[in-house]
């Protein structure tokens, strides 16, 4: 139904097609900016696709849901967190972690993302997800002690080093 259409000459496309059209390498990039134009209107449509195939639209959907963060969203993407690609947990601890990215006032729990996001410093298999999670984790090093234990606080130095 999409194929060999150039997206930004057919307006009217759903977000569920637009998010289909992610997994497209050649359409993904103007999918993507389709979905942020739609708004609060696309993201239920990128919380389904967090569970696509391909790895290409759950990490852009982790994208997309970065700017248009809502607490449904918000779940979604610590769901993300545990996905078997080393990107879209990328994406997805990103979205978590990024305040100036969001337009809207949801921000994570600590009860729910700090104890996932101690985790993936951890025990993740990605040294690049590793790092990035001390971002995550660093939301919470002033308010609370889990995030500034000892042995998190190792981890912190070595990475930073």
């Amino acid at each position: 139904m999409l194929d060999g259409m150039v997206l930004d000459e057919s307006p009217g496309l759903s977000a569920p097609e637009l998010v289909d059209a992610l997994a497209d390498p050649h359409r993904c990039f103007q999918a993507y900016q389709l979905l942020l134009r739609l708004g609060p209107g696309a993201s239920a449509a990128c919380r389904d696709g967090l569970m696509h195939d391909d790895a290409q639209v759950r990490e852009y959907c982790c994208r997309v849901l970065d700017q248009l963060m809502d607490a449904e969203s918000g779940a979604a993407l610590i769901g993300a967190l545990d996905d078997s690609e080393e990107r879209v947990r990328l994406a997805a601890v990103h979205a978590l972690a990024c305040e100036r990215c969001k337009a809207g006032a949801w921000r994570p729990r600590a009860s729910v993302v700090l104890p996932r996001a101690l985790a993936l410093l951890d025990q993740d298999e990605s040294a690049h997800v590793r790092s990035m999670s001390i971002e995550l984790v660093g939301l919470w090093v002033h308010s609370h002690p889990a995030a500034r234990s000892e042995e998190h606080t190792s981890e912190l130095q070595s990475h930073h080093d």
